[in-house]
């Protein structure tokens, strides 16, 4: 492909050679790879350019997946300050490819370099927990183990100082039931930082992990891989707040600006907007397009989301049950406030995963709810990831489910939660490879968050990388010491690889009231001979529901070598729609019956025998093509 030719693509003339595209007194440098996908756009003028045929000319005889196209995409989108739902410059032509929209002149190669780059940076965001100190070490140690090789030039910009931490602020108010502002206020600003695409920003749980621990700003920086610290603190007195700022240089622990507001409660929004941008302004940040905002809200409409959200980082059930009711309230009051229908929709499937809340209703109304989010503000990317999680997991609509989470990244490419639901997603195909790759992305944006340390453990066990998928179970445990689905995990892992005694050894150590340890206690003693004990706990369990009973009796009668009543279990499982049937692809206790026809008759009713075929031999899959 020819990358010597300049082009004007409506107002931005592209320099390939000096890796950059420029309007007037702005220029923007992009990565190589979005770099060679934009010429390839360019030079087909505006005719479409199909996903294959870019696979072939910016990746030639490498493996590439969409998630990775889509990425280029959505870097090339926030360099022209572009969006995917409204744009300008490159549309989506769905299922199909892309093409650009202004007007497309080559240009003579001959041209002056650029005379300033402004360096784009990817940004981050997820979920809410509290982790153990010793995890700030290893998450700088994964961050360096996992990270890709880039040239030296993309390596110059990814660590430029352009990154930052918003630490939990602090609630200096005489009284303490006030911390949930002081905490939300941070989260927002967090969220308002995140929106501007050439800034890194390390994710809640990760930078709220560090609460009331000890660390010198330097220690904290390098835990984080942050170049600077926003700290702060919050002061109510009535209707009037007080937010006072840092902003403080991470290797010389140089405070770079600081500044102090008194405000009332109803013009916070407008506090935030000055935070950020200063913050832009002291990081050397050219902003393209509109300067982010957070949506605005009535002081008590705020107040109540803040509480919600305070609760629910307390990740406890009771913590949901009052969030609910907080968002409810702030509904109430703003049917229209998008963040807090995206908040209430989500916590509605989290509440139907936990048994707090029957499945049907929940899913319903989180469907509901999500849709609604988003008709309010397209532009919200959890929940297009909210909306790809129901039509995945809870409908089994993989095509509908891809165009979702393909929008999510679009939104919201760098985001460890987009990342996370996405990388959800791509493991129910069967699509492993890509799975983790987006995991250990979403690590490197948030190297402290066990939920997706779990779930790459889980993508390396499905694909038969059991010491690997070991060693990440005891880094978590090391995070998380009480993390008993890594202990279950492990002791699955040995039971894998033919040691079921090990396996109890670890059981040993769990409550034995939970079905997950029950289950594993009967595989491992089923492996040791000792059949009679093993169907006595199987027998014994109190199921949750019909089709969790026969989805595990399917597990457990496969590993028995008793194919026929697995098959007849799988089948009830079927027909009573239990939802984790949308990860059975990866599910290593079942492989034992993936040559018998009720499988491919189960995959069939899923829709995903198509996404099996393509799975390889090695990850359970058909080593051939079926007939």
């Amino acid at each position: 492909m020819d990358m010597n030719s300049d082009y004007r693509i409506g107002e931005w003339v592209i320099r390939p050679q000096h890796g950059c595209i420029e309007r007037g007194d702005t220029v923007v440098r992009l990565k190589p790879k979005p770099m060679a996908v934009l010429v390839r756009l360019a030079q087909a003028r505006n005719a479409v350019v199909r996903r294959d045929e870019l696979f072939e000319s910016v990746w030639p005889g490498g493996v590439v997946y969409d998630a990775t196209l889509n990425q280029c995409i959505a870097e090339l989108r926030r360099a022209f300050g572009d969006s995917a739902l409204e744009p300008t410059i490159i549309k989506t032509i769905p299922k199909v490819g892309f093409c650009l929209i202004p007007e497309v002149e080559p240009l003579s190669a001959e041209a002056p370099a650029p005379k300033r780059v402004s360096r784009f940076l990817p940004l981050a965001t997820t979920v809410a927990g509290t982790m153990a100190i010793a995890a700030l070490l290893f998450g700088a140690w994964w961050h360096y183990r996992v990270a890709p090789a880039i040239n030296a030039e993309v390596t110059a910009i990814e660590s430029s100082p352009a990154s930052i931490a918003v630490l939990p602020f602090e609630n200096m108010s005489e009284e303490p039931g006030y911390e949930y502002f002081a905490d939300g206020l941070s989260e927002e600003l967090r969220n308002l930082l995140v929106k501007i695409p050439q800034v890194r920003v390390a994710a809640r749980m990760t930078s709220y992990s560090i609460r009331q621990k000890n660390l010198t700003v330097s220690e904290i920086a390098d835990a984080l891989h942050v170049g600077h610290l926003l700290e702060g603190s919050v002061q109510n007195s009535g209707n009037r707040i007080r937010v006072t700022v840092h902003l403080t240089e991470a290797d010389t622990g140089f405070e770079v600006w600081s500044e102090q507001y008194e405000t009332d409660l109803d013009d916070i929004f407008a506090v935030q907007d000055e935070i950020a941008s200063h913050v832009a302004n002291e990081l050397h940040l050219s902003l393209v397009g509109k300067t982010p905002r957070n949506q605005e809200a009535s002081a008590e409409v705020y107040a109540l989301y803040l509480q919600a959200q305070y609760f629910l980082n307390r990740v406890t059930r009771e913590g949901r049950s009052k969030a609910v009711e907080k968002l409810q309230q702030t509904l109430a009051l703003d049917p229209d406030y998008a963040p807090a229908l995206q908040a209430l929709a989500a916590t509605y499937l989290f509440q139907s995963n936990s048994g707090e809340r029957p499945i049907e209703e929940g899913f319903a109304m989180g469907r509901s709810i999500a849709a609604k989010a988003i008709v309010i503000d397209p532009g919200l990317g959890s929940a297009w990831g909210t909306l790809a999680y129901i039509e995945s997991f809870y409908d089994w609509d993989w095509e509908t489910a891809g165009n979702s989470v393909e929008t999510m990244l679009e939104l919201e490419p760098e985001s460890a939660q987009s990342k996370y639901v996405a990388a959800s997603y791509y493991q129910m195909l069967g699509q492993f490879e890509r799975s983790l790759q987006l995991r250990d992305e979403a690590i490197l944006l948030d190297p402290l968050n066990p939920y997706i340390y779990e779930s790459r453990a889980y993508t390396l066990l499905s694909m038969g990388r059991y010491e690997e998928a070991d060693n990440a179970l005891q880094e978590l445990l090391e995070i998380n010491p009480s993390h008993r689905n890594a202990v279950r995990l492990r002791a699955k892992i040995r039971l894998l690889r033919g040691d079921p005694q090990s396996a109890l050894g670890l059981l040993d150590g769990l409550p034995g009231d939970e079905n997950d340890t029950r289950i594993l206690f009967a595989l491992a003693l089923r492996s040791l001979g000792r059949v009679q004990e093993a169907d006595a706990i199987i027998n014994s369990i109190s199921w949750v529901s019909e089709g969790e009973a026969s989805y595990r009796r399917a597990h457990y009668y496969a590993w028995a070598g008793e194919r026929d009543s697995a098959d007849k279990h799988l089948n009830r499982a079927l027909q009573n729609r239990y939802r984790v049937l949308a990860y059975v692809l990866g599910e290593p206790l079942l492989y034992s019956i993936h040559q018998d026809p009720g499988w491919t008759k189960a995959l069939e009713q899923l829709g995903l025998l198509r996404y099996w075929l393509e799975v390889p031999a090695e990850y359970g899959g058909p080593a051939k093509p079926m007939d």
